[in-house]
């Protein structure tokens, strides 16, 4: 739903965009998932500079009600390892409050995969890197 979301509003039609993403929202609410979290992040970054009454309202409910708890819910998620890697109980709880206060904002992260080809300048990478690009 969240790309149909984004199609929507690059066809310019914010409100329908807007209401599809808020129904976006209700169900991945219901169901955790996290991919759908970050596909409805993209959605609110193209809304971005969009300003009417059904892109504030998406807004809104994407802050308050999924766009924190996705981050809470991946960190959760991750806790174990985390203190396995040294972060201590309380330094969790610690972050686990920036991400509840009402101040917190974040940019989603970019993802960037080279079919697994590193693309670090040296002898012989050139080739590689320019044979991944060809796939």
């Amino acid at each position: 739903m969240s790309r149909l979301a984004k199609c929507a509003l690059l066809a310019g039609d914010v409100e329908r965009a807007c209401a599809i993403g808020k129904q976006a929202i209700d169900l991945v609410v219901a169901v955790g998932s996290s991919r759908v979290v970050e596909r409805l992040s993209e959605f609110e970054t193209a809304l971005a500079p969009v300003r009417s009454a059904a892109a504030e309202d998406f807004r809104e409910s994407f802050g308050g009600t999924l766009g924190i708890s996705g981050w809470e819910q991946s960190l959760r998620s991750m806790r174990s390892s985390l203190y396995e890697s040294g972060l201590s109980a309380e330094e969790f709880d610690e972050y686990i409050e920036v991400l509840r206060s009402p101040g917190f904002s974040y940019y989603s992260p970019l993802v960037v995969r080279a079919f697994g080809h590193t693309a670090i300048p040296g002898p012989g990478n050139e080739r590689r890197v320019s044979e991944a690009t060809l796939r």
